[in-house]
């Protein structure tokens, strides 16, 4: 059962770092934008996804602070980097490209999830999760832009 723990924090902590720079890539746009739209896409995010995200992290059942801390402050750093995109990382972090190989890599981590889940519950409600996963994953590789 161990496993399933691991893959549930490794889920939870890519799709928490990925709500992050989110955050911060659309607050960079925000700040530089004149538009209500972005602002209020900013605001959204910010308050229904990443601030939820954020209390369900530091207050996760059957977890300890020696893992919720690490991963509270590293989402709150990406999207600090997010926001600032400082020259010393690479561009290639804040492409689309990026973005959905990054989406693509979480949603076949919250598959592996389902799946260990599966296998070890014998849970069937988990089917339709594993199928939305696996299905975001696929299409998420497959409509990411090519590096060259």
């Amino acid at each position: 059962m161990l496993h399933v723990s691991v893959l549930l924090w490794l889920g939870v902590t890519v799709l928490y770092i990925g709500f992050a720079a989110v955050l911060g890539v659309l607050a960079r746009h925000a700040a530089n934008d004149s538009t209500t739209s972005i602002k209020c896409l900013a605001w959204l995010h910010g308050a229904f996804l990443f601030t939820p995200a954020s209390i369900f992290v530091l207050w996760m059942p059957e977890s300890t602070p020696w893992v919720q801390i690490p991963v509270f402050f590293s989402g709150l750093a990406v999207a600090y980097l997010a926001f600032k995109q400082p020259e010393a990382i690479p561009a290639r972090l804040w492409e689309r490209a990026f973005a959905l190989r990054y989406l693509g890599t979480s949603m076949a981590f919250a598959t592996l999830w389902g799946l260990s889940m599966l296998l070890a519950d014998e849970v069937l409600l988990i089917l339709p999760f594993m199928l939305a996963t696996s299905f975001a994953s696929t299409i998420s590789f497959l409509s990411a832009p090519r590096i060259t």
